[in-house]
């Protein structure tokens, strides 16, 4: 007999409803900004238009102005296309795929909104295990608690399942047919942000002659970007940044995430351990830089264009709230790629956590942007003066940098403590 389970309409309808709002909101304005662009090209004569550049000629300045703003027109297509493409693409994969799921003696089967026959079909004999556990790959995001077929010979699929109605008993229902079940979930009680505070700075404390060499070693790269002009010798500085400065990175959360587990390593057992973890926190790491890249972009998006000052206002503090929440659901990554085997999907790991520690996350993230609250004032104070403003904001950058080789340590500390049960072993499990 098949059990059938579809999506609780009352809640899809309202995100729904939200992102559809959003996104029509940012679709209007970059098409009203592709509009302006357009009548300000019509403005400029053909000849203007048709003529070919001369060096030499009366009307450069004219030819010029044209080129920018032909360059713009064509930039803001190319933002729309882009904008509606990332929109259809989170349409179709968050509300239109797995619409609803059924489970029957054949096996798992999920529908899309737009189709009548399941678009994917996981037969009981194709199936090495199941799991229900949160997050997954990208949907550490948010992170949803679903359910993980792991197939034998074919692509393994994540489905969340907090979406359908009833979905307390699709676990028993799989489990009535398939065997090799696993129940994962993250319902102790957690550590409160007093006691958390509390272990890292007596940590910090006993390890601070380790933990500030490896500050150093960051410090030195970190000064060296910003003292280095040539961009040739800064490029070599970024590469030796990523071997070197990430390396120290590393090291200071692995010598923390040991010393809690009641092993006290040295400075070479830290070093050694980390230069096979690079690749797999620069890839974390870079994660995190885009995500905070297309916040940064989407900001600069709303207050370059042409709505009302109101409007960029409210738009933009929107936006703020939304980067720091999503950006703080995610930013354990690189602690948690830095101490995890390679088979071990820090995705994954951080949508267990996440779920039980996303205020003591959010707030050690608050206290660390802290630290850029002068290049704010800076630019506030300033920002009338390009010149007496991008110097006190490189001023600050100095403040910022000697300011985290103290700081940085005690970050991790507090961090490694929230994430002093993760395995560093393919043998071991993660402690629930």
């Amino acid at each position: 007999m098949e059990t059938l389970y579809k999506l609780d309409k009352r809640k899809m309808i309202m995100f729904l409803l939200i992102f559809l709002l959003a996104a029509s909101t940012l679709t209007y304005i970059s098409i009203k900004d592709n509009i302006e662009d357009k009548k300000i090209l019509e403005q400029y004569d053909d000849s203007v238009k048709q003529g070919n550049f001369d060096v030499w000629g009366s009307d450069l300045i004219e030819k010029m102005n044209y080129g920018r703003a032909s360059q713009n027109h064509n930039m803001g297509i190319l933002r729309t296309i882009v904008i509606c493409g990332i929109e259809i693409t989170i349409l179709c994969l968050c509300f239109f795929k797995n619409s609803k799921i059924a489970v029957d003696q054949e096996g798992i089967k999920a529908y899309n909104l737009y189709k009548n026959k399941p678009s994917k079909v996981y037969n009981w004999d194709e199936i090495e295990n199941i799991s229900f556990q949160y997050g997954e790959d990208i949907r550490g995001f948010i992170p949803s608690y679903g359910m993980k077929i792991k197939m034998i010979k074919r692509e393994s699929a994540f489905i969340p399942i907090k979406k359908f109605l009833n979905n307390e008993e699709i676990a028993t229902v799989v489990m009535n047919y398939y065997d090799n079940v696993e129940l994962s979930d993250n319902d102790e009680e957690s550590y409160s942000i007093t006691e958390l505070l509390k272990d890292s700075y007596k940590e910090y404390k006993n390890g601070f002659n380790i933990y500030i060499k490896y500050s150093l070693i960051v410090l030195t790269f970190a000064l060296l970007k910003e003292l280095i002009k040539n961009p040739i010798v800064v490029l070599i500085v970024l590469i030796a940044n990523i071997f070197f400065g990430y390396r120290a990175l590393i090291a200071l959360n692995y010598k923390a995430y040991m010393s809690y587990n009641g092993e006290n390593i040295g400075f070479d057992t830290g070093w050694e351990f980390a230069k096979d973890k690079i690749g797999r926190y620069f890839v974390a790491g870079l994660i995190l830089e885009i995500s905070l890249i297309v916040f940064i972009g989407m900001e600069y998006f709303f207050i370059t264009s042409s709505i009302g000052f109101n409007y960029k206002v409210i738009w933009s503090i929107v936006l703020g709230i939304v980067c720091i929440l999503s950006i703080c659901r995610i930013y354990l990554i690189t602690y948690i790629a830095s101490i995890v085997d390679k088979d071990k999907s820090y995705m994954s790991l951080n949508g267990i956590i996440i779920k039980k520690y996303y205020k003591q996350v959010m707030f050690m993230f608050f206290v660390s942007t802290l630290r850029i609250v002068p290049i704010i004032i800076e630019g506030i104070i300033n920002y009338k003066n390009l010149n007496t403003g991008t110097d006190m904001i490189q001023k600050s950058s100095y403040m910022i940098i000697v300011l985290d080789l103290f700081l940085m340590p005690f970050i991790s500390c507090y961090f490694m403590r929230i994430l002093k049960d993760l395995p560093v072993s393919s043998g071991d499990s993660y402690n629930e």
